[in-house]
């Protein structure tokens, strides 16, 4: 047995469009649609536990305005990677081969197919085998199944393909194929992308469109793709209702919220439950014990009550579940989309003068609600500020000061950045660490560094490669 993904369409990136058009409308919030969608697919196939995700092509929307597109989906394989969830890519029309300019190294566990000419991929573990061909330009009109081999009888055989079929409403004829093109290559299933409406073309064998994950204009509503799995957590609950319910909550009342429910689930829930459930195991004993007198159908209607009960206890408990996961999410998603720019240049200065020790800051709130800033290491351990040692909690200062300073000059004229013997409490390897730091900021910004320590300039020498750095000695 094996789980997978399959999915099309993400266009990372792509804004939505007729925004324009609406004076108030949330345009920076809604242009990252795509990677929340993107983001809400991963945590999906993590909780799924699947063994692969397809993405049959228009991953990105085309040509990257940077490369925080690809820093980004590099960032969520790394999630996957971790999981241990492979993903197997064709490119499409928007971003084939000719349409991307900029392009960064894939993650080990990602596999993008050749555009020159059909390729297969053997999971031996899985007994899978996955065919695929990426698009080279962004105008295919040749029928690409035609040079797909057969199936191998040895494996379950997918396809993965950017295509139109025989043409689709709103959609240009991409890799025009047939339905019997399809079939004749005795595939198990055909996974397919282009056409952006969920659509099921066969099950014999299975031949699927995924539709997209986010609609691209505001004409493009409704659930995109994960309606039944949120149907089923939520209890028969459908998408709509529980999007109108997270809209609902204010994000500032989320924690409490979240730690109410806990306590219920703790406190009353979960103890009821065990009670019930030793009634019952009580019950059976005397059931067996039983000769078939009118006691034996007594008991039987309490188990009922009993079981009655249990189940809508359980419908309870699953939805305080459901809603303190979504509440969770909803507060990291709010704190990364608020995260101040400065606190973003301030993690990589701290990672680079904790010469890794810590990956990153972010803000949290601490048992009485109220703001801390923490650092995050690599292992995902949070430290507050007061359990960092006093070397640590100097470099936390002067990375704040350095990326304050390199947020202003983004705008403001440079001025010279002068400390005296900031470098007193680091150990030798983050006092090299720090002075390439500064001798890197020196290239765009005058650095001035007093020292009365001798070992403070020997280490400055060693690093003056390139006349970055000008000793003078007093």
């Amino acid at each position: 047995m094996f789980k997978f993904i399959h999915t099309a369409n993400i266009h990372l990136d792509s804004p939505l469009k007729g925004l324009e058009a609406h004076e108030d409308a949330p345009v920076e919030e809604i242009r990252g649609a795509t990677r929340r969608a993107l983001d809400n697919l991963i945590d999906l196939a993590i909780e799924e536990a699947v063994d692969f995700i397809l993405i049959a092509g228009n991953l990105y929307d085309g040509d990257w305005k940077d490369y925080n597109t690809g820093l980004f989906f590099s960032a969520r394989m790394g999630r996957l990677s971790k999981a241990g969830i492979k993903v197997f890519i064709v490119s499409g029309n928007h971003d084939a081969a000719s349409q991307l300019t900029k392009i960064l190294p894939l993650p080990e566990n990602v596999t993008l197919f050749s555009s020159k000419k059909p390729q297969f991929i053997k999971l031996d573990d899985l007994g899978v085998i996955i065919h695929g061909q990426s698009y080279s330009y962004r105008a295919v009109t040749e029928n690409l199944v035609s040079q797909y081999p057969k199936y191998d009888s040895n494996y379950f055989n997918i396809g993965l393909l950017h295509t139109s079929l025989t043409g689709r409403e709103g959609h240009e004829d991409y890799a025009p194929c047939t339905l019997d093109d399809l079939k004749s290559k005795g595939y198990d299933y055909w996974a397919l992308g282009h056409v952006h409406k969920r659509e099921i073309i066969s099950q014999d064998p299975w031949i699927v469109f995924p539709g997209n994950i986010q609609g691209r204009h505001i004409k493009k509503t409704g659930a995109k793709g994960t309606e039944a799995i949120l149907a089923k957590i939520g209890v028969g609950a459908q998408l709509e209702e529980i999007a109108q319910q997270a809209a609902e909550i204010d994000a500032d009342e989320l924690p409490g919220q979240i730690e109410s429910l806990g306590r219920d689930i703790e406190e009353r829930i979960n103890p009821e439950i065990n009670r019930i459930s030793q009634i019952i195991g009580e019950e059976n004993t005397k059931l067996a014990a039983m000769d078939g007198s009118a006691k034996a159908a007594e008991i039987a209607e309490k188990m009922e009550q009993g079981l009655t009960k249990i189940q809508r206890l359980s419908e309870r408990y699953s939805l305080l579940k459901l809603a303190s996961k979504i509440l969770q999410q909803e507060i990291e998603r709010y704190r990364e989309e608020h995260q101040d720019p400065v606190l973003k240049i301030a993690s990589g200065y701290f990672n680079n003068l904790t010469i890794g020790s810590f990956i990153e800051l972010r803000t949290d709130v601490d048992d009485k609600g109220e703001p801390i800033l923490v650092g995050v290491r690599p292992d995902n351990l949070r430290l507050t500020v007061g359990k960092m040692s006093s070397g640590t909690r100097d470099q936390l200062f002067l990375a704040l000061r350095l990326a304050t300073l390199e947020w202003r000059l983004e705008a403001n004229e440079p001025m010279p950045f002068i400390v005296d013997d900031i470098l007193i409490n680091f150990d030798d390897d983050r006092s090299k660490a720090t002075l390439k730091v500064l001798a890197d900021l020196s290239k765009k910004n005058q650095v001035i560094l007093f020292t009365h320590h001798r070992q403070i300039v020997e280490e400055a020498k060693s690093i003056n490669g390139h006349n970055v750095i000008k000793i003078h000695e007093l």
